[in-house]
C-alpha cells in the first residue's frame, strides 16, 4: 500500500510539473507574436507628432485637440458650408501692397472676385503706401466692396517685416468700430484663388498647414530654434502654418496679430530677428492659441486640386521670397 501511495504521488506531481511547463510555453508564445497595429476609425486623428500615410487619408479629420481638419471636397466641408445657409455674413480680406508687389493685386483681386466666397459680401481691405494702386478700380460683383487704406511709405524689406504684423493689428483694431464684420482673413498679395473657397474656411481661428511640411515628422517641421521669443522647444508642435493666408472671427484675429505683434517688438527690442519672420510668430502663437480649425494643404497649393497658390517671386532686396 505504501508502495502504491508513493507511486501515485509520484505520477501526480509528474503530471502538474508537465501541465505547468506546456501552459508556460503556450503564454510565453502568446506573448511574443506581434499583433499588427489597427487603422484608427475614420474621425480619429492619428496625427500626435507621426505623418499620416497619405496626405488625403480620411482618417485625418481631426488635430490632437478636436479642431476639425478641412478637405474641401469632404463631406465635412460640405456641412460645414450647409451651417451658414440663408445667414447673412460680412467677411474682409486683408492684403498688405507696398513697393513693387502693386503688380500682384489687380489678379488677387481677379481670382478673389471668382473663387474666395464669391456669393457672399466680402470687402477687400488693401493696407498700400499707393493710395493709387487700383486706378482705376477693379469691376467687383454685387455685394463686394474695396477699401484702399494709405499707410506710410516703407522702402527696404527689413522695414517693411518690422511693421506688416502691427500694420495688421491696427487694421483689426480699425474694423472694431465698423458694423458687422464677421470674419477676417489676412492673405499676401501674391496669392491667387485657383478653386473654390467657401463656407467652410469660416471658424474661430483659422490655420492653413502649410503644403511643404504636411505630413512631416515634428522634428522635420521648421519651427523657429533660434534665441527668438517665438521658438519652440523640441516637444512643442505638432502642425506647421503658413503665414500666407489665416483667419478667424475679428476679435480672434484681433488677439492673434497683437500677440504676434508683441512677440516681433520683443525680439526688436533684443536685436534679434526670427527666421521665418512672421510665419516664425505666427506659428509659436498657434501653439499657444490653438485654431478651431485647420485647412488642408489644398488651401496653401498642395494637394491634386488645390484652392490657393502661390506667384512667389524673387525680391532683390533679401535672399528669399516674400512672406
Amino acid at each position: 500500500m505504501a508502495t502504491l501511495s508513493s507511486g501515485v504521488f509520484r505520477f501526480n506531481r509528474f503530471q502538474l510539473l508537465l501541465s505547468c511547463s506546456v501552459l508556460f510555453v503556450i503564454i510565453y508564445l502568446l506573448q511574443g507574436r506581434k499583433q499588427p497595429p489597427s487603422a484608427p476609425p475614420p474621425g480619429v486623428s492619428f496625427w500626435h507628432g507621426v505623418p499620416p500615410p497619405s496626405p488625403h487619408s480620411p482618417a485625418l479629420s481631426l488635430t490632437s485637440w478636436g479642431a476639425p481638419v478641412v478637405w474641401a471636397e469632404s463631406s465635412l466641408a460640405a456641412g460645414r458650408r450647409s451651417r451658414f445657409l440663408g445667414t447673412p455674413l460680412r467677411v474682409v480680406l486683408v492684403t498688405l501692397v507696398v513697393g513693387n508687389y502693386a503688380p500682384y493685386l489687380q489678379r488677387f483681386i481677379s481670382t478673389a472676385e471668382e473663387h474666395f466666397l464669391a456669393s457672399r459680401p466680402v470687402t477687400y481691405y488693401i493696407l498700400t503706401d499707393n493710395p493709387r494702386v487700383l486706378q482705376p478700380p477693379p469691376p467687383l460683383r454685387p455685394g463686394k466692396q474695396l477699401r484702399v487704406v494709405h499707410i506710410a511709405e516703407l522702402p527696404g524689406w527689413e522695414r517693411l517685416y518690422l511693421r506688416r504684423l502691427p500694420l495688421l493689428a491696427e487694421a483689426m483694431r480699425d474694423m472694431v468700430g465698423e458694423e458687422g464684420v464677421d470674419f477676417v482673413f489676412c492673405a499676401d498679395v501674391d496669392l491667387e484663388f485657383v478653386g473654390a473657397v467657401g463656407e467652410e474656411v469660416l471658424d474661430k481661428l483659422v490655420g492653413v498647414a502649410h503644403a511643404e511640411f504636411y505630413g512631416k515628422t515634428r522634428s522635420e517641421l521648421p519651427y523657429e530654434r533660434g534665441e527668438s521669443v517665438a521658438a519652440v522647444m523640441d516637444e512643442e508642435g505638432e502642425w506647421y502654418y503658413t503665414s500666407e493666408l489665416y483667419g478667424g472671427t475679428l476679435s480672434e484675429m484681433l488677439g492673434l496679430t497683437q500677440r504676434c505683434s508683441l512677440l516681433l517688438l520683443q525680439d526688436q527690442a533684443q536685436g534679434v530677428k526670427a527666421s521665418a519672420m512672421e510665419e516664425s510668430y505666427l506659428n509659436r502663437c498657434f501653439i499657444d492659441h490653438a485654431p478651431s480649425c485647420v485647412l488642408s494643404p489644398e488651401y496653401s497649393g498642395g494637394g491634386a486640386e488645390p484652392r490657393v497658390r502661390s506667384r512667389k517671386r524673387h525680391c532683390p532686396e533679401r535672399e528669399s521670397d516674400l512672406c
